[in-house]
């Protein structure tokens, strides 16, 4: 059922060429190089205007638009827009944790944003809508609409050792898993949801074998596309797990200590709070040269959340070649400016 509940998008974006940001980037990165505040980790394809434009053209019921940001504004946004509300870190973030280069401890805080709905869409600059799409997409009955998938656990040595370049990220995401089983009986959950006929007879085989093996939350598999939200998840979350939260704030890049936004959706599957949807209209994909992006193009048809994320094996050339093939193909679909746009 439709809902006349408002439904807001947060999307968080950083100007890597800011002169101030780079050079307060540049003061408190570790000595050491390494993923948490590697180069790619900031790189900028350059499609935050085409992300708004998709706002109008693909979603004009959305209510409000909070855009999160260290403090820089692009030249082209109109800031008097009315649905816009341009969020800068010291709105949100304590004074003690700032600056902070993490998008973990980001995203902790969203719920501190003034005038935030209960019903939310966060956005990443690197995850995008491709087609006109209906607040049921993401909301049904103030549930987010999504979907509970249950894959092996992704832990322990082996793992680490065949997909190291996945480690930090896993160690986040198994602590949100370790918090979500200690709040959570995995045997409490309606079957209709774990095991509901939206989903293929494969997930469905997986969700019962994998509850049977562990007889607990294993690891949810998860598409990073636009992410549907609910405030009072995370303000419920604040109040009965303060000091993991907190700790994730403090961090000015990731650790291995870090929750992530995955918690807040963990939790909304695991406690039955969501609209089971089959997830077969999304997609992540790893941009590991341009080819892959030519590659997306072609087979890119039924595909209406979408992230794209730049390999750390990209190579600047290859980033280069990569995003103006991909600003190509979203001038295409999406060649009028927006009401955001100057």
């Amino acid at each position: 059922m439709k809902s006349n509940e408002p439904i807001d998008i947060v999307i968080l974006w950083v100007d890597s060429q800011d002169s101030k940001w780079k050079s307060s980037l540049k003061k408190n990165s570790p000595q050491q190089n390494n993923i948490s505040n590697d180069e790619s980790r900031f790189r900028c394809w350059n499609t935050l205007h085409f992300i708004f434009r998709s706002f109008d053209e693909f979603l004009p019921w959305v209510n409000k638009v909070h855009f999160v940001t260290y403090g820089h504004l692009p030249t082209w946004l109109n800031v008097n827009h009315p649905k816009l509300n341009v969020v800068r870190h010291e709105d949100i973030i304590p004074e003690e944790h700032r600056p902070t280069f993490n998008s973990n401890a980001i995203e902790v805080n969203l719920n501190k944003i003034e005038s935030l709905s209960e019903q939310f869409i966060l956005f990443n600059d690197d995850t995008f809508i491709l087609s006109p799409l209906s607040s049921e997409r993401f909301f049904i009955d103030g549930k987010p609409v999504d979907f509970l998938n249950q894959c092996i656990k992704r832990k322990g040595w082996l793992y680490s050792t065949l997909r190291p370049q996945n480690l930090l990220n896993t160690i986040a995401i198994n602590n949100n898993i370790r918090i979500v089983n200690q709040l959570v009986n995995i045997f409490d959950i309606d079957e209709k949801l774990y095991l509901s006929k939206q989903y293929s007879l494969k997930l469905r085989v997986k969700n019962r074998l994998c509850k049977a093996i562990y007889r607990e939350y294993s690891w949810f598999k998860l598409n990073h596309v636009p992410q549907p939200h609910l405030k009072s998840t995370i303000d419920f979350l604040w109040r009965s797990r303060y000091s993991e939260l907190y700790d994730t704030s403090s961090h000015k890049f990731r650790s291995k200590s870090d929750t992530t936004q995955y918690l807040f959706r963990y939790f909304n599957l695991a406690t039955g709070k969501f609209f089971p949807h089959n997830p077969n209209d999304t997609l992540s994909i790893n941009i590991n040269s341009s080819r892959d992006v030519n590659c997306l193009i072609d087979n890119i048809k039924g595909v209406n959340l979408l992230s794209i994320t730049d390999a750390d094996s990209l190579t600047g050339v290859e980033f280069e070649r990569a995003k103006l093939i991909w600003g190509d193909y979203l001038l295409k679909i999406l060649p009028a400016k927006s009401s955001f746009e100057l």
